[in-house]
């Protein structure tokens, strides 16, 4: 049975990163029980969330004017059962409103029937400062995710949540994280 594989690293909101993460990831999965299919599957899902947390931190950057350090924080650990991965940001994180389907977007209702099936199977869990929050609308992105993956946990770290106590979009980073684990290779062909 190999060792627990452990990476951990910090880095600026620059995309120039994820190859060099992605890099590192492969060497780490090459060293596992996961077989090549569901090492391209856990790369494909990584690369997607690394992708995205790094432009939520750039956008947020783009109308910094003092001298403000931003960064994107990430973790995996690998041992025979499963790949953990967590993602930290420091962007504005995803829009509320439209999340919460406060706000209509009807070229995405279809998604709505896709997020409860989700969240009955318990593989997708979005909290904003640690409460449950239900989801209406969610983009492509996190639908490759969702393929690939057997758990998603997506936490928004809202600076008004610490003092009124309420939803608001006043988020100020987001913490992502998901779980694979390790399938036959049936599992994996069959899916």
């Amino acid at each position: 049975m190999p060792e627990l594989i452990e990476y951990v690293n910090s880095f600026g909101p620059e995309t120039r990163f994820v190859p060099m993460i992605i890099e590192d990831l492969m060497r780490d999965l090459s060293r596992s029980f996961f077989s090549k299919d569901e090492s391209q599957e856990i790369v494909m899902a990584v690369d997607e969330a690394m992708t995205n947390a790094i432009l939520e931190t750039a956008r947020r950057t783009r109308n910094v004017t003092q001298q403000v350090s931003y960064s994107v924080n990430v973790r995996w650990t690998i041992d025979a059962e499963k790949f953990s991965f967590t993602v930290i940001d420091q962007g504005k994180g995803l829009d509320l409103d439209i999340m919460l389907g406060k706000v209509p977007v009807p070229q995405n209702a279809d998604y709505f029937e896709k997020v409860q099936q989700y969240e009955k199977k318990d593989q997708l869990q979005i909290r904003v400062n640690g409460k449950p929050v239900e989801v209406k609308r969610f983009g492509a992105g996190l639908k490759i995710i969702l393929s690939f993956m057997d758990l998603i946990t997506i936490d928004y770290i809202d600076k008004k949540e610490i003092i009124s106590k309420k939803i608001s979009g006043a988020t100020e980073g987001t913490i992502f994280s998901m779980t694979r684990y390790h399938r036959s290779d049936s599992e994996v062909t069959t899916r």
